[in-house]
């Protein structure tokens, strides 16, 4: 079996909450899917899709130089 696993940071603009993360992770990686043609037809389907996700959770503070 195949597997990847993504990782990836993000900087909050405004506090969400549990819930709110939840969704709006489904949300992306559903709008994702529908960017490619073999996973649009997976995403219709009424099946179990194979894939997980966590919520997000804090990690130590760095240096970064970040403009808003």
């Amino acid at each position: 079996m195949k597997y990847f696993n993504l990782k990836v940071s993000v900087l909050l603009k405004q506090n969400l909450t549990v819930f709110e993360t939840y969704e709006k992770i489904s949300k992306l990686i559903s709008f994702a899917m529908l960017k490619d043609e073999k996973l649009k037809q997976l995403h219709k389907e009424k099946i179990y899709k194979n894939y997980v996700f966590c919520n997000l959770y804090p990690v130590t503070k760095l240096n970064y130089n970040i403009r808003c």
